[in-house]
């Protein structure tokens, strides 16, 4: 069986998309440190990893307040402290 010219440019042309699509996604988890970019890279592993920025910046939130509220009690304990004296 002959294959023709276009046959082998074709499967050559396949080949080299792919290799170029592989090398990408190897550039792009080396440049941003991450091995998961999108969703399509890992779907289980992206979901965690969206659950567990979700609950860093509701504890970073929660510490925000924290530090808030305990400002405004220092605030508000302050003035009563210097009547006692």
């Amino acid at each position: 069986m002959v294959v023709s010219d276009l046959s082998l440019f074709s499967a050559v042309a396949s080949g080299l998309d792919a290799s170029y699509a592989g090398l990408q996604q190897v550039e792009q988890a080396v440049a941003t440190g991450k091995d998961v970019v999108e969703p399509s890279d890992n779907p289980a592993a992206f979901n965690e990893a969206e659950l567990l920025n979700t609950s860093e910046s509701a504890v970073a939130n929660d510490a925000a307040l924290a530090t808030q509220v305990q400002t405004a009690c220092k605030q508000r304990a302050a003035p009563c402290s210097r009547q006692r004296r």
